[in-house]
């Protein structure tokens, strides 16, 4: 987790959008299984950074995770919607996996 925190923070200092997201994603699959939260708090940063630089492959990849952390909550309706809106975006990138 250390080098984690210390790639998002080089990757801030940078303004490595791309890198910040791939870090938090990877960052929150770590939370998973420690800290509810704060693993969806930082699924969210990351979609937002993806959206941000429009980076719709990546947003689906994050919202499948989301969708993943939901249902592993128990968080059905939650989890349904983000996988919705993953499958969408694979849709609009003609990505039939």
């Amino acid at each position: 987790m250390e080098a984690l925190t210390k790639g998002l923070s080089l990757s801030e200092e940078s303004g490595d959008l791309k890198t910040q997201a791939i870090i938090l994603n990877d960052e929150a699959a770590v939370l998973d299984s420690t800290d509810y939260d704060k693993a969806f708090e930082t699924y969210r940063r990351a979609l937002v950074i993806e959206q941000r630089i429009r980076d719709c492959r990546d947003q689906t990849s994050t919202l499948t995770n989301i969708g993943l952390h939901l249902q592993d909550g128990g968080e059905m309706r939650k989890a349904l919607d983000a996988y919705s809106q993953a499958l969408e975006l694979a849709r609009q990138l003609g990505d039939d996996n």
